[in-house]
């Protein structure tokens, strides 16, 4: 009896494998980042304030957005009528997070480098 690949590769260490391997792909995140550039002030939704790295058009953070905040600059969400949102949040060294009002969903990642300061009132 001839046997298929799928018998021969189906045991418990192959399969883990295999999903280990699928779920490594589906979580590396292949969205573009945006970086807080504060063109026109602190404010969040200011879409001028953030630059997309590829396009190099304004384009605020979304769920389809990693957001980066460069070191020295200090955005601020102040708002009860929109919410922030970004896929991974990446937050420099030297760099402030300034949260007054509405919410803030980070879907991915939030890294943090080095001395930051956050402020939520």
């Amino acid at each position: 009896m001839s046997e298929n690949i799928y018998q021969r590769n189906n045991s418990p260490r192959c399969n883990f494998l295999l999903l280990l391997a699928i779920v490594l792909m589906v979580t590396q995140s292949t969205n573009a980042e945006v970086a807080f550039d504060g063109s026109v002030g602190t404010n969040w939704f200011s879409a001028p304030n953030w630059l997309d790295s590829a396009t190099q058009n304004d384009q605020l953070p979304t769920k389809d957005f990693d957001a980066r905040i460069p070191s020295g600059f200090a955005p601020l969400i102040n708002s009860s009528s929109q919410d922030a949102e970004t896929d991974n949040l990446n937050v420099n060294t030297l760099a402030t997070l300034n949260h007054r009002k509405g919410l803030l969903t980070v879907y991915g990642n939030m890294n943090v480098s080095g001395r930051n300061k956050f402020s939520i009132r």
